[in-house]
């Protein structure tokens, strides 16, 4: 093996370095990028959920309030029923 072989063999090592820190720095970034996207839409979905259970825990006591007067004895409702004679007593004479 002659100098000049050797020397060009070290060449081409150095430009492999190069390239491959390259595209180390390349990928690096890109990782970065990546990771402030996943940041910001995990937020984001964080939001809406609490947004979406606030809708939902408000429907269900919403209902469970339209329900409850529904059946409650002292509603408007209940009093004309009585008043008609079809009270809701169950089982008449």
């Amino acid at each position: 093996m002659q100098v000049g072989e050797i020397k060009e063999s070290l060449r081409t090592i150095r430009f492999a370095v190069r390239t491959a820190s390259r595209l180390q720095d390349q990928m690096g970034f890109s990782y970065t990028q990546d990771m402030n996207m996943v940041e910001s839409n995990w937020g984001k979905i964080t939001l809406w959920s609490l947004a979406h259970l606030g809708a939902l825990v408000a429907t269900a006591l919403t209902q469970v309030f339209m329900v409850k007067r529904l059946f409650d004895d002292r509603s408007f409702r209940h009093r004309i029923m009585l008043a008609a004679g079809t009270g809701g007593g169950g089982g008449g004479s």
